[in-house]
């Protein structure tokens, strides 16, 4: 429990030292290998969580939680058709997983796979409807599929349940400057350097869109 405490308190060297502890009283309990293997993972020891997840996975085959934060660890490695095929095995038998649809529109993304990236957020979406991270990340596939409508009402999402959202804002005047809407754009960008005025690339799109329109002294301000 302390272990558990400790990592929750971002104190991860100290919650591996405890669970270390732990573990040497009870070399076998899966859920404690779990539990390492998260904060290893949290301190971007990938390749040792992974040991640790297929540890307890020797010890309970077919756990749901260390399947899924194997699956976690492997996106963070960039191996994401590993991943995929976890979260798919998850879903066969609990189709109601909402985080594993979650983390397959993650990695389907990655692998540009937008249409099946949609479809998993989704579905996720369907069991969650109120995770603007969820509606934030589907305007992205959206974007990049140059949808740009569908991509603005998602981001709409976003900020109807998370209004104080820069990426939803910054990201919303990016689809609105693609579409050339770009008075549009710039109340965007405005909004997202309300929110964070050191926001570099806001400013900086917040230029382009002032070039533009030829209002070079705004735009000469902005890249300032």
């Amino acid at each position: 429990r302390k272990g558990t405490i400790l990592a929750n308190l971002g104190r991860q060297e100290e919650a591996l030292a405890a669970l270390d502890q732990a573990l040497g009283l009870n070399p076998v309990d899966a859920e404690l290998i779990i539990t390492r293997g998260v904060t290893l993972d949290d301190l971007g020891r990938h390749d040792e969580a992974l040991a640790c997840f297929d540890r307890a996975l020797e010890i309970e085959p077919g756990n749901e939680d260390a399947l899924f934060d194997k699956g976690i660890a492997l996106e963070k490695l960039g191996r994401y058709e590993e991943a995929v095929a976890l979260f798919r095995y998850i879903l066969e038998g609990h189709p109601e997983h909402r985080d594993a649809w979650y983390e397959l529109g993650y990695c389907f993304d990655y692998l540009d796979r937008l249409e099946d990236s949609l479809s998993a957020y989704d579905r996720h979406l369907d069991l969650e409807p109120y995770n603007y991270n969820a509606w934030y990340n589907r305007g992205i596939v959206l974007n990049r599929a140059s949808r740009y409508h569908k991509a603005i009402e998602s981001y709409d999402m976003a900020l109807a349940v998370h209004e104080l959202f820069p990426a939803a804002w910054y990201n919303k005047g990016n689809a609105y400057a693609n579409m050339g809407r770009l008075h549009d754009a710039i109340r965007c960008y405005r909004e997202t350097l309300k929110l964070d005025a050191g926001d570099v690339p806001a400013w900086h799109n917040l230029g382009n869109a002032y070039e533009e329109l030829a209002e070079y002294g705004e735009a000469i301000e902005s890249f300032t």
